[in-house]
């Protein structure tokens, strides 16, 4: 018994000792301190400041982390400063231009970090003044999307003591900051007066508005100190289009595609030929026809109203194929507005041409409810060219149909036919819908258009109306699902939103969004109470 015991006591032994050697040491407690400033040289608030350089000491070793995108310096330098971080230091070696009797900031934001466990010096700040004092007056507010509602981090907010409008195209800013994840930004020691405020997604980071694709957001000139501003972000039209691609889609057509909307759109052809267009629906893009195969290219001049947009040439004719390659025929294509085979409450069957149609003849075509019986129906086309057609019957809930287009009804501008086409489609019941009526009260009374807009949760939109019956908006025959309520105050009365324009100092529509998503269930209705204030 007694070298049992002296046996189980080793063998105890043992396992301690093997258990010991497999466990890796920890490293200690982790730090989670973020780096503190234990000196700076010159010191923090400094006046009548004149060094060129600027030494921060922290009680801990530190290097830097995304500095270019955290890093702020208000009034921005005409040239950039140089920092370093080396051990426990940032140095920062300033340039030449410095203005006189300024406040400076630089704002680390969180770019100092420690070496271990890299936990940011959060909002870290050095301020000094080349003159006599420190100015204070702040100014802050938020930016956000005009059509959205949403917020971005890192918009560049810009303060100008020049009140020229042309300012913001050329000039650096007299001050700046960056807008956080929330969309709010604060402009701290400022001087007293007038400011311009402009806000943009600075793309190429160099504080000037120089791109038509970077978002913008402006107000009123602003007396200091003022404070809770709402800037409302859009992109401004270009007003100037030109020409961005001509491209040959096929014997006999083209695309042409513009910068932006031609709204006075006039077509010249320079070797006087027959040429059919068509203008996009946003009217940026335009689709040249010409049924004659002697022609092998088009060759004219576009126009916006009286200005020139461009000269363009493009071939109507394929280039030449390579070697062991044939030539690919077009062919005939129809589309329809069915949702995975399904004809909404409400729509009528539209039928989609890639090309005008010369010819169809609809005596050919049979339209079938539940594969037996042939139902009347009716056409009619909805464009100049006939590339859209609406086919009209008495549309019967929970229904089969099914549409037989026999081969060569359907003839286009080309000559291209139809092959033999069979479209079957299917209606819902009643019962399969949801309605949402949004009673509205208005606490601003804004004299315009209300346009109520359903978009789905990630934000397509679904539905629009500017309907409003005794003060409710509602959504007919809508699929389940969940949704979200948009109103915009349409002022034009154009039937969509419309951003600003800093040229003509115009405003984006206002927009409100529903706080709530809506649940709509089949065979339901939801009654919605909004409180527009």
């Amino acid at each position: 018994m007694h070298l049992y015991k002296k046996f189980a006591v080793l063998i105890c032994l043992l396992s301690i000792t093997g258990c010991a050697l497999r466990v890796p040491p920890t490293g200690g407690i982790k730090d989670a301190e973020a780096p503190h400033i234990v000196s700076a040289k010159p010191a923090n608030n400094t006046v009548n400041f004149s060094s060129k350089k600027i030494e921060i000491e922290f009680d801990e070793y530190i290097t830097l982390q995304d500095l270019n995108k955290q890093l702020v310096i208000s009034p921005p330098l005409y040239k950039d400063a140089e920092i370093d971080a080396f051990k426990k230091t940032v140095s920062i070696q300033l340039p030449d231009s410095l203005k006189t009797n300024t406040t400076y900031t630089i704002n680390f934001g969180n770019a100092v970090v420690d070496v271990h466990e890299s936990t940011p010096a959060e909002n870290l700040k050095y301020v000094f003044s080349t003159g006599a004092f420190i100015d204070s007056l702040v100014c802050k507010g938020r930016v956000y999307d005009a059509q959205t509602l949403k917020t971005e981090k890192g918009m560049g907010v810009y303060l100008y003591t020049n009140l020229a409008d042309t300012i913001v195209y050329n000039t650096l800013p007299d001050y700046v900051a960056k807008t956080d994840e929330q969309g709010y930004f604060e402009i701290n020691q400022l001087k007293p007066g007038t400011y311009k405020i402009f806000a943009h997604k600075d793309e190429n980071n160099n504080y000037k508005f120089d791109s038509k694709t970077e978002s913008i957001a402006f107000t009123n000139n602003i007396n200091l100190p003022d404070s809770n501003l709402l800037l409302s972000l859009f992109t401004e039209p270009d007003t100037m289009p030109h020409l961005l691609k001509a491209q040959y889609i096929m014997h006999g057509k083209a695309l042409i595609t513009f910068t932006a909307p031609v709204s006075q759109f006039i077509f010249k052809p320079i070797n006087n030929s027959a040429y059919t267009t068509e203008l996009g629906f946003k009217k940026d893009s335009l689709i040249i026809y010409c049924a004659d195969t002697l022609i092998d290219s088009v060759h004219a001049v576009i126009y916006n109203g009286v200005y020139l947009v461009d000269t363009i040439h493009v071939n109507l004719k394929p280039a030449k194929q390579k070697s062991g390659k044939s030539y690919i025929e077009p062919v005939f294509n129809l589309g329809t507005n069915l949702m995975a085979g399904v004809l909404e409450k409400g729509q009528t069957l539209m039928l989609y041409f890639d090309n005008p149609i010369a010819r169809f003849d609809t005596t050919l075509v049979t339209l079938l409810q539940d594969s037996t019986s042939v139902i009347p129906f009716t056409t009619s086309s909805m464009d100049s060219l006939h590339k859209i057609y609406q086919l009209h019957f008495n549309v019967q809930d929970h229904s089969n149909y099914k549409l037989l287009l026999p081969k060569n009804c359907i003839t286009d501008m080309f000559g291209l036919r139809n092959d033999s086409l069979e479209i079957a489609f299917k209606t819902r019941e009643l019962t399969d819908y949801a309605t949402i009526a949004i009673r509205t009260t208005f606490d601003n009374k804004i004299n315009t258009t209300w346009l109520m807009v359903m978009l789905t949760e990630s934000g397509q939109i679904v539905r629009t109306t500017n309907k409003l019956i005794d003060g409710t908006f509602v959504f007919e025959n809508v699929l389940p699902g969940k949704y979200m309520l948009r109103l915009v105050a349409d002022t034009n009365n154009n039937g969509r939103w419309d951003g600003g324009s800093y040229a003509q100092k115009q405003q984006p529509e206002k927009v409100y969004n529903f706080s709530d998503t809506i649940n709509a269930r089949s065979n339901w209705d939801v009654e919605l109470n909004w409180i527009i204030k």
